[in-house]
């Protein structure tokens, strides 16, 4: 466990050492937003690179702290791993986003489809996988006040919990190999749409199939 806490740490940090290096050799002027069409809509300053790297340590903190947390109701540490995991793939895919954009901010890319992989194929693919990550953790894990699927009904016994889990487990699962498929076949605003649609559609599922536990 504490392996998997230090390599959290290294991608929760990697983004902002990359970024602060790169800082020095990026223009002044860098592509800042682009719109659905895959085109600048907006320039700025290059401190802006450090939005990703800023996420990625709030986010990385968050989940060490929600660990620590769940350790005090989880002796056997099932939920704590699986926090720590979880983390581990968000810092995954914030290195991802932060080496993306680091690199249209070099090549100052003023239109997305000009570039071999499209932001949104490289973001939905890594939040695909994800999901799948998240849906192999999740029926590991037990009762508890701070992450899951966490309702009056699921929280009245292990059973329900471990029963609602799997399911969402499944759905999870396959939404996140869609995704990724998608991601594959698919760019620009089919690609998000799909993938939007694919991320409801799992949510929606879940949430029914408690309801009606």
């Amino acid at each position: 466990m504490k392996r998997v806490r230090v390599l959290l740490w290294i991608l929760m940090l990697l983004p902002l050492a990359a970024t602060v290096a790169a800082l020095f050799f990026l223009p002044d002027r860098i592509p800042a937003h682009y719109g659905f069409d895959g085109t600048v809509d907006r320039w700025g300053s290059k401190y802006e690179t450090l939005v990703f790297p800023v996420l990625s340590i709030v986010t990385g903190a968050l989940l060490l702290a929600m660990s620590r947390v769940t350790k005090k109701h989880d002796p056997t540490g099932k939920n704590e791993i699986a926090l720590l995991w979880a983390g581990v793939g968000c810092g995954v895919l914030f290195s991802a986003m932060t080496a993306y954009f680091l690199y249209t901010d070099f090549q100052q890319v003023q239109d997305l489809n000009a570039v071999p992989i499209a932001l949104t194929q490289i973001l939905f693919m890594m939040l695909g996988a994800l999901l799948v990550l998240f849906g192999v953790l999740l029926p590991g894990t037990d009762r508890n006040p701070v992450f899951g699927f966490r309702t009056k009904k699921t929280m009245e016994s292990e059973e329900n919990w471990d029963r609602a889990h799997r399911f969402v487990a499944v759905s999870l699962i396959i939404a996140g190999v869609l995704m990724v498929l998608a991601s594959i076949f698919t760019r620009g605003a089919v690609c998000f749409a799909v993938c939007t649609a694919l991320l409801i559609a799992a949510i929606a599922a879940d949430a029914v199939y408690v309801h009606k536990m």
